[in-house]
């Protein structure tokens, strides 16, 4: 499913938005998105009720994601990467298209 994602940062960097690609199977969750060129996707389980946790190994990255309605329409949660021994979080929240 097309959607939108904007990412708000814990240091003073400026939010980004930009589309990504969420997909969703049998209580599993991928959401990926560009990133320099490259394909980041994150992967998780529901772990309840429209929660889920995911994983992004090649940034040793943890996010969560919360969707309060029944349409999974519109996710917020919090995410932390590290890359290149920076250690980046922050906060999104993805728009997912009717």
């Amino acid at each position: 499913m097309l959607a939108t994602i904007k990412n708000y940062y814990s240091d003073d960097e400026e939010a980004d938005e930009q589309p990504c690609i969420v997909r969703f199977r049998s209580g599993e969750i991928e959401v990926a998105y560009d990133y320099g060129g490259e394909t980041r996707i994150w992967k998780g389980r529901e772990s309840g009720g429209g929660h889920y946790r995911l994983k992004c190994p090649e940034i040793r990255g943890v996010a969560t994601l919360h969707s309060f309605n029944d349409g999974h329409k519109r996710f917020e949660g919090s995410w932390t990467e590290v890359e290149n021994g920076y250690l980046a979080e922050g906060m999104w929240q993805i728009e997912v298209e009717d």
